[in-house]
């Protein structure tokens, strides 16, 4: 019969509570790097950056027309949604806006902001004109080669898989050295 002081209930209380940390370490570390991966690389937002500054200029040097011929290159370069808009998400070209875009300018993110994960559609990102934010911004949906969470899987295998796994290895290795090694001592003395 197990008593109180036996070995078995310590080991079971070291197991629970390796495996209870294992958990927690294992979401903490998850959701840290989930949210670390989750922001847009530099050269992406300078890349996004560089596009509300060659809009801007279009807005100041052709006024309407010129954001027009800029916004069809746009849609030369990138695919998704392109526009040009003032603070009150009115567009400074010829575009015409429909209800369903309307919807989603409700929900723009900003270039250093996390990116949701929840969403299915690509995000869309307002970026300011550097020079006056005050009076424009670009709204452009995310290229998906800007995407944040390209390593997404390797990271949860890392966090979830690789990490704990290791640190299992190394509790399987202190248990065999602390019960197993005495043992096999003992055996080998009475072999002798």
């Amino acid at each position: 019969m197990l008593d109180r002081h036996s070995l078995f209930w310590k080991l079971a209380i070291l197991l629970v509570g390796f495996c209870l940390l294992m958990i927690g370490l294992s979401y903490t570390w998850g959701q840290r790097m989930e949210l670390q991966n989750a922001f847009l690389s530099e050269p992406a937002r300078q890349t996004l950056r560089g596009y509300a500054s060659e809009a801007e200029q279009a807005w100041r040097s052709g006024g309407w027309a010129g954001l027009d011929q800029w916004v069809a290159a746009m849609h030369q370069r990138e695919h998704g949604w392109v526009g040009v808009l003032d603070i009150n998400l009115k567009p400074l070209d010829s575009a015409v806006l429909n209800p369903q875009i309307m919807q989603r300018l409700t929900r723009l993110r900003g270039v250093d902001w996390p990116m949701s994960r929840r969403s299915v559609e690509q995000p869309w990102l307002r970026i300011p004109f550097p020079g006056a934010p005050e009076q424009g911004m670009l709204v452009i949906e995310l290229p998906k080669r800007f995407n944040p969470d390209q390593h997404r899987v390797l990271w949860r295998i890392i966090t979830n898989g690789i990490i704990p796994g290791l640190f299992t290895l190394l509790l399987c290795v202190g248990l065999y050295r602390m019960l197993i090694v005495p043992l096999n001592q003992l055996r080998e003395q009475a072999r002798a």
